[in-house]
């Protein structure tokens, strides 16, 4: 039997360890904490370095194919005033003048053009930065993605993912083709309605808005936004409902103005301008449906083998959805298709 005092000895020992155990946990977790900061930190550099170094050397080239149209040759960008009827109007042709379905593109060349005339080292070094915040948005996105899939923040895989997209011969066009801008600026903006949508289901809904304003910007950048409520809707059910329909339809309210947006895009492009396309398109709508399966391949195949790069592609309209190339591409598609389900 112990005594009185023995005891009281036994139970102060004990806890001071456990004290002690605590206090190591806590240094632990607080060290934790501090070297994923460190990561963290040492990823943004990288992701902001690297691209920058690589595409420093394109900085002070002329201007090229479709940026003398609109830009050099453009009036629209050189008068800085009333700047609604210069970037949203209607018009027979839009040769030499602003795109109207891309008004914060061409507000960024006016924005160029006000500040830096046409030199180029302004309008390639605004290409270049929204190439590189593209690739910083990426990067949190993809480690949100992984933290779903293994409940870890996979910082080094998720710059890997981000690095490879900065660097691949695919985005070159985006940087170095200034005109381009429109695809990168739209990428911009769709990625980051996807961030703050996930911010939305985790924390404040008020992220639930600027996702929405963030649509609304990529569309005003290029009409590729137009898939975003469909990507949504998917990242939703495979990464935040476990691909759990209920799940999904509690949501519903949340999808639905992003489907609201789309629909009243189309309305009033359709209202306005009288089409729902690009503007002055040389190819028939049915043409230009049937092709995007080979389409479709062709970028799989540049994606994964990047031999026989060229900034200005050029294919003859398939004319019938019988042609040999068009038929082979619908037929290996559905192939792939039905493998990957």
């Amino acid at each position: 039997m112990f005594s009185v005092g023995e005891q009281r000895v036994k139970l102060s020992k004990i806890n001071k360890q456990k004290n002690n155990q605590k206090k190591e946990s806590q240094s632990a977790g607080v060290d934790s904490v501090q070297t994923n900061k460190l990561h963290l930190f040492w990823a943004i550099l990288i992701l902001i370095a690297v691209p920058f170094a690589i595409y420093s050397n394109s900085l002070h080239a002329p201007f090229i194919f479709d940026d003398y149209s609109s830009i050099m040759d453009n009036p629209d960008i050189k008068n800085i005033s009333n700047l609604k009827d210069r970037l949203i109007y209607r018009a027979d042709s839009y040769h030499l003048k602003n795109y109207p379905t891309r008004p914060l593109t061409y507000l960024s060349f006016t924005l160029n053009y006000y500040f830096g005339g046409l030199n180029t080292y302004g309008y390639r070094l605004f290409n270049l930065i929204v190439h590189i915040l593209v690739t910083l948005i990426l990067f949190f996105v993809t480690k949100r993605i992984f933290f779903y899939v293994s409940a870890r923040q996979h910082v080094l895989l998720s710059l890997i993912v981000a690095l490879m997209f900065a660097l691949h011969p695919m985005n070159i066009d985006p940087v170095a083709y200034i005109v381009t801008r429109s695809d990168s600026m739209s990428t911009l903006f769709y990625l980051m309605s996807i961030m703050f949508f996930i911010k939305s289901t985790e924390s404040k809904r008020v992220y639930y808005i600027f996702s929405i304003i963030s649509f609304m910007l990529s569309f005003a950048s290029k009409q590729i936004a137009a898939t975003l409520p469909l990507m949504i809707l998917a990242f939703d059910f495979f990464f935040l409902s476990d691909m759990n329909v209920k799940k999904v339809a509690q949501k519903k309210y949340f999808h639905l103005g992003f489907w609201g947006v789309l629909t009243a895009y189309l309305l009033f492009t359709k209202i306005y301008f009288g089409n729902l396309g690009d503007m002055g398109m040389t190819w028939s709508r049915y043409s230009y449906m049937i092709f995007q399966p080979y389409a479709i391949l062709q970028y799989i195949k540049l994606l994964f083998v990047p031999w026989g790069q060229c900034i200005d592609h050029y294919f003859d309209p398939p004319k019938t959805l019988f042609e040999l190339r068009i038929m082979i591409s619908f037929l290996i598609l559905i192939a792939i298709t039905i493998t990957l389900s």
